[in-house]
């Protein structure tokens, strides 16, 4: 078994690569998934102005923040994993390969917010470190 895959982290350290391989299909399964489980609370922009955002306080995290741009992939993993804050954890509703679709899609939502499914499979690929 794959940790990182399994984990988001290798030797107890947050993995800044992807473990698996990001392609088209990848990215609109992450899309289909985070529509289905992201969409209500962080937006379908990733904002964090989800239509259920004002009943939380904290909000949501906008996920197109400076901040979360520059977190290494491992991160989402781990949050959608165990949850943050208010946010519980997903472990038991998005499956592992899943997980790293939406961190997928994420990412590219993150280079190009307008046009997500248009950003390279590569370069989201490159970017498990962070956006610059």
């Amino acid at each position: 078994v794959d940790i990182a895959l399994t984990t988001g982290k290798q030797d107890g350290t947050i993995v800044s690569t992807f473990p698996i391989t990001v392609d088209g299909d990848t990215i609109a399964r992450g899309q289909h998934v985070y529509t289905i489980y992201c969409v209500p609370c962080h937006g379908a922009a990733a904002d964090g102005k989800g239509i259920v955002s004002g009943y939380f306080k904290p909000p949501p995290a906008n996920l197109l923040s400076d901040t979360l741009k520059l977190q290494p992939v491992g991160h989402f993993f781990d949050v959608i994993t165990n949850g943050k804050g208010i946010m519980f954890s997903y472990a038991s509703r998005i499956a592992p390969m899943d997980r790293w679709a939406v961190i997928a899609y994420i990412r590219a939502l993150q280079i190009n917010k307008e046009k997500p499914l248009d950003v390279p499979a590569d370069q989201i690929q490159a970017s498990g470190g962070g956006v610059k």
